[in-house]
């Protein structure tokens, strides 16, 4: 299987994995082995030329198909270090295993180690590293639950360092989700992610700093939101059931994040939630992608909520085929009606969905592709639902870093009838301007989104 492109310095490389199953050998005496490898071809970046032999990355003993594992790829901000990690449970030996190899450009292997854990030695789970992160020198930095902070310091030989983490305000049963990392400006650790209770659900934030050099803590703080925030979260029968004294489970989730460093310190966040259902049977096809509700906020550069402010959005794409006697009818937002015909192409449609953030002059700007029926002032409730990129156009939010104000705009200039806006294509360059990307059939066009 081919698993993932990642750019590196002087070249792309293509991962893949196979699963190999060798038989008994009487001669050998040895017994069944089954091997999960993971390889790596070579692609040219100037010229695009392919390097048909492959590179073995992993070779990895495994008790059977089912438990081949699964493996995720790393690549550090200067495109020259690659961490791969490969974890698998071994149910023989109780216990699940995750092996880390760290590459240079040319793929040379740098680095080697492992994690063992007990199945359900739950601080310690193997499900429970979140996010790993590597450095421009190779450094190696992952959490381990919510319990400690674990660096392997390529300047110092990978030693091993574990740092406990105290989250004071966290209340038992609590989660920390969404975790995301990111670097400063002087290469210290940021993470952030979303606090909830057991209960309550959604109630906050949570954001660790961990210095570059000395590798502690610099702070580990929760910010709740406050109570008008979480309100625009809630359902109006949830709000009922809330003023008969209940407690509600807030349940939105912010599954796209990111995370822009500021020079001071703090940390403007702009956060969406995306979700993407398919499921295909012997009775029909049932297909929905919808991306709602953006967040965006400011962290203090003493880890602290500054603001958060709500951006109710509503981009819906959602298709059904009833299956009779052979025969497939299909319904949904784009094409509308009962038609006999195949799925639509939901990419053709979802790619003008999301949004891009940058900052320029201490201002957070998002920009998305809305109803043109709905103004800034629309109420969430009255809200039209961007179905169609016909009925679309980009607009701009524009949040004071300091306060939380914001001002909407249009984005002005751009042909929308040539080539509307895909926010799925985009790059934020060093001087904060955006390249963006707008297509319409097979016609086109790049651009340069000031954010002045």
């Amino acid at each position: 299987y081919m698993e993932r492109i990642s750019v590196l310095k002087d070249k792309f490389i293509i991962i893949g994995s196979y699963f190999k199953k060798e038989k008994k050998s009487k001669k050998l005496l040895s017994k069944k082995s089954f091997t999960s490898h993971i390889v790596a071809f070579e692609v040219d970046k100037k010229t695009g030329v392919l390097n048909p032999k492959h590179i073995d990355l992993f070779n990895v003993e495994v008790e059977k198909k089912s438990r081949r594992g699964d493996f995720d790829v790393y690549v550090s901000d200067n495109n020259e270090k690659v961490l791969i990690n490969h974890t698998s449970y071994y149910k023989k030996k109780r216990r699940t295993i995750a092996t880390f190899k760290l590459f240079n450009n040319n793929l040379e292997i740098e680095e080697e180690f492992t994690e063992d854990f007990k199945k359900r030695d739950e601080p310690n789970a193997i499900d429970r590293i979140n996010n790993l992160v590597i450095d421009n020198e190779g450094s190696i930095y992952y959490l381990v639950g919510l319990s400690k902070f674990v660096s392997l310091d390529a300047n110092k030989g990978y030693e091993k360092w574990e740092e406990k983490i105290d989250i004071e305000k966290a209340k038992p049963g609590s989660q920390i989700t969404r975790l995301r990392y990111t670097f400063d400006k002087d290469d210290n650790i940021n993470i952030f992610g979303f606090y909830r209770e057991q209960k309550a659900g959604l109630k906050g934030v949570y954001t660790l700093k961990l210095d570059y050099l000395t590798k502690e803590i610099v702070h580990s703080e929760i910010s709740e939101f406050d109570d008008a925030f979480l309100n625009n979260l809630k359902s109006s029968r949830q709000k009922k059931k809330e003023a008969k004294g209940k407690v509600v489970n807030v349940s939105d989730f912010f599954n796209t994040i990111d995370m822009i460093p500021q020079e001071d310190g703090s940390m403007a966040i702009s956060a969406e939630t995306q979700t993407h259902y398919i499921n295909s049977g012997d009775n029909g096809y049932a297909e929905t992608a919808l991306y709602s509700s953006i967040v965006t906020m400011e962290v203090n550069p003493n880890g602290k909520l500054s603001w958060a402010k709500y951006i109710p959005k509503k981009q819906l794409f959602w298709q059904v085929g009833i299956n009779f006697n052979g025969f497939v009818l299909y319904t949904g937002t784009f094409f509308g009606g009962l038609r006999l015909m195949l799925p639509a192409n939901s990419s053709k449609y979802i790619k003008y969905f999301g949004s891009v953030a940058g900052v320029q002059n201490d201002k957070l700007i998002v920009i998305y592709n809305d109803h043109k029926a709905n103004t800034a002032n629309t109420s969430k409730k009255d809200r039209k639902t961007m179905k169609s990129v016909k009925s679309a156009r980009p607009v701009a939010r524009v949040y004071d870093l300091k306060t939380g104000d914001m001002t909407q705009k249009d984005v002005k200039k751009g042909k929308q009838s040539d080539a509307p806006f895909n926010p799925t294509v985009s790059y934020r360059t060093n001087d904060g301007s955006i390249i963006v990307f707008g297509q319409k059939g097979k016609r086109f066009k790049f651009g340069e989104l000031s954010l002045n």
